[in-house]
């Protein structure tokens, strides 16, 4: 299979995390629009495109459905009980002491990242991160360090940005050892 190419757990994937996605987004109410979708929940030895008499009872049923978004209050609810308690400190070597408060390309604080790790992992159950440092061409000398503050950050993406990997067994545990992720990706 090709770098680019998707593998087949994120094809299985992506329609049911685009879903929870949509859900927690607050479109919950289109998936009771969804013939399909109404029949899914319990009904699809009754779908038929000629089966007027159930189709005739999914309509009923969407005219009236009204859905609250229990789904994202209890995301929420998690990782407000998660994060409601401030976080234990621990010890950066002053040269790390920036990721406190930047620690993403977007300049989120560690606390911020932390949020949406464990949100992505509540709803979802995966998100990457990955950490990178900037291209030194080069020798980094104590002067140019100081001149130029070349600092790592913390990426995150979510579940639907690896579209494809590979893993392998180190000392008894299964291990990634590569993400795909388009470079095209935004927002994740």
């Amino acid at each position: 299979m090709a770098v680019s190419t998707s593998c087949q757990e994120y094809d299985e994937s992506i329609d049911e995390w685009t879903k929870i996605n949509n859900v927690l987004a607050g479109n919950a109410q289109q998936y009771i629009h969804n013939i399909r979708y109404c029949y899914s929940a319990g009904h699809s030895q009754y779908y038929s495109p000629s089966n007027v008499r159930a189709l005739d009872a999914c309509r009923r049923y969407r005219e009236m459905g009204v859905l609250s978004n229990f789904a994202l209050q209890t995301v929420q609810t998690i990782v407000g009980l998660a994060t409601n308690s401030p976080p234990v400190e621990f010890e950066l070597p002053a040269e790390l002491e920036y990721l406190r408060t930047s620690c993403t390309p977007t300049g989120l604080s560690f606390d911020q990242l932390l949020h949406n790790i464990l949100y992505a992992q509540t709803s979802i159950g995966r998100c990457g991160i990955f950490t990178d440092f900037p291209q030194i061409e080069g020798d980094l000398t104590a002067e140019r360090r100081v001149k130029e503050n070349p600092q790592a950050k913390i990426n995150f993406f979510n579940a639907q940005a690896g579209i494809n990997w590979r893993t392998t067994v180190i000392n008894g545990q299964q291990a990634l050892n590569l993400v795909v992720i388009p470079k095209s990706v935004e927002n994740c």
